[in-house]
């Protein structure tokens, strides 16, 4: 291993400084989980509680007080590690010294991993646990497995659920999140791919609900975690949340669904390309299982769960990555007695027989995500000033990434009919004087064979009530006269049925509809 560092003098002799450099490297390194090859560039300063010839005592976003400015000076790039005084790590450029009260304020900015790094090639693994810790597992870039390549951390059969797991009256769900971390530095030259393998299993038991959570209060406070190239530490600070709501209403049904989000997403930054998204999925989901109580039932559903991931390089900069499932349902049907009459007739899984209606179920997986940079015009990455990075969208799919998709409507068949109120009583034997000479039109669809309908009666409050019909009545306009003698389908949604006929109208037709649906001929 080959590592340079600024010695921190204390004598003036020859052989001090030889010893000042054996205990320099002796404690300012900190033990690597495996060793890795790494050139530090030479002004750099790496901070111990224990063996640095200063103290940090302070240290906000702009400055660093320190109790003495022993090896420190403004050509220094001042490094530190997690510790209490300095809680999101250090990578800073000193700009200037002046004494204060106990010690000395440094004025500092942002420095890029270039000013510190001067050749690296690492690969690490982070693993968030619930209990706010971490494992980090450091690979070799001399490993057969591509540095660049996403890799699974974990087992297909062993996904992860180390963030959190919540039960609830409606639901069961449980959210893993592993980092892979890859740094490649070669003079100047960087590739950084940070990438989020991120697993929620998700199981629903849905009746008439409205609900919205926000899961803060059960998840962990993710620690800001670290790794070291050479005696470097690089942090990152962490920040997330979780939100459930549903809007859920069913009449007659209750139903079951569920699946996993499991997503590889985050972001490379290239000196050649600057930063590009990425976004890899192998999220599934399963049928909707209804469990009816009548034969004729509705329900519909908006639901979503985002979980919310924040990491920032040095406190600075960095993604705020969003993930979660979104799912909208609607159902209005009615089982048929027979399916003559209906072309398409609808068949939902787990439920025998058919149906006529309308049916259509979508579950997305939305995600976004958002490079934030706290510090305009800061690159934390390069200190190439060709490339300047901004708050900037790195990616949002919307609802491009769908599991399922289902959508249906039943068609019903029959032959078009124009005729008007007299002409129709007259088919039927109700004599024309029955109708005061009213001789508007009317539009009927005689359908070969029964089908049986829901819909609502005269009564008050008016009741669902369901029967056998063979007439319909739409809605007439001089357009509908092309059809007349033709054999059709029209498309139906249950909430499209008007009110049963009363009294004599009832011996003309059997129920109209509320709207003019869409008609399509058959072709023979």
């Amino acid at each position: 291993m080959s590592e340079r560092i600024r010695p921190v003098l204390i004598g003036g002799s020859i052989g001090l400084v030889v010893v000042a450099l054996f205990f320099a490297v002796l404690f300012f390194v900190p033990p690597l989980l495996n060793n890795n090859e790494a050139i530090i560039n030479p002004n750099v300063v790496v901070y111990n509680e224990e063996t640095s010839p200063f103290k940090i005592t302070a240290s906000d976003k702009e400055s660093v007080t320190v109790s003495s400015l022993d090896g420190i000076s403004e050509t220094t790039i001042l490094s530190a590690d997690i510790t209490e005084n300095t809680p999101d790590g250090l990578l800073r450029k000193v700009i200037s010294t002046e004494p204060v009260d106990g010690g000395y304020k440094v004025t500092t900015v942002p420095a890029a991993l270039t000013d510190a790094i001067e050749k690296c090639d690492v690969h690490y693994t982070i693993t968030m646990n619930t209990d706010g810790t971490y494992e980090i597992a450091n690979s070799s870039a001399n490993e057969t497995s591509p540095l660049f390549g996403i890799q699974k951390a974990y087992a297909a059969d062993d996904n992860p659920d180390n963030l959190f797991s919540e039960k609830g009256s409606f639901y069961d769900i449980s959210v893993g999140n592993i980092i892979e971390v890859d740094l490649t530095i070669n003079s100047g030259d960087i590739t950084m791919r940070m990438v989020n393998h991120f697993y929620a299993g998700c199981d629903f038991d849905f009746a008439t609900v409205s609900f919205e959570k926000s899961f803060g209060d059960y998840l962990p406070n993710l620690p800001s975690f670290e790794f070291f190239v050479g005696p470097v530490p690089v942090v990152f600070t962490n920040s997330l949340d979780a939100v459930l709501s549903a809007e859920v209403n069913v009449s007659s049904v209750t139903f079951n669904t569920g699946g996993a989000i499991d997503k590889a997403f985050g972001f490379e930054y290239t000196s050649a390309e600057g930063l590009n998204s990425v976004n890899e999925d192998s999220s599934y989901w399963s049928d909707f299982e209804p469990k009816v109580e009548a034969d004729s039932f509705s329900a519909s559903l908006d639901a979503a769960l985002t979980v919310t991931l924040g990491t920032r390089l040095y406190g600075f900069a960095g993604p705020d990555l969003s993930v979660g499932v979104k799912s909208d349902a609607d159902a209005t049907l009615t089982k048929l007695n027979t399916a003559s009459g209906i072309d398409d007739a609808i068949t939902i899984p787990f439920l025998d027989g058919q149906y006529s209606g309308r049916i259509s179920e979508k579950v997305t997986v939305p995600i976004s995500g958002t490079f934030v940079v706290e510090i305009p015009d800061f690159n934390p990455f390069s200190s190439d000033d060709s490339i300047v990075l901004v708050d900037m969208e790195i990616f949002n799919t919307g609802d491009m990434i769908t599991l399922f998709e289902f959508s249906k409507r039943s068609r019903i068949r029959g032959t078009i009919h124009i005729t008007s109120y007299v002409e129709r009583g007259l088919e039927v034997g109700i004599p024309a004087d029955m109708w005061g000479g009213w001789d508007s039109p009317l539009c009927l669809l005689i359908l070969e064979q029964p089908m049986s309908v829901s819909a609502r009666d005269s009564s008050t409050p008016p009741r669902i009530t369901q029967k056998e019909v063979r007439v319909i009545n739409l809605p007439y306009t001089p357009s509908m006269d092309s059809y007349d003698g033709q054999e059709v389908t029209i498309e139906v949604d249950d909430d499209d049925w008007g009110y049963w006929p009363s009294d004599i109208s009832g011996a003309l037709l059997d129920i109209s509809l509320q709207k003019t649906p869409k008609i399509e001929p058959l072709l023979h």
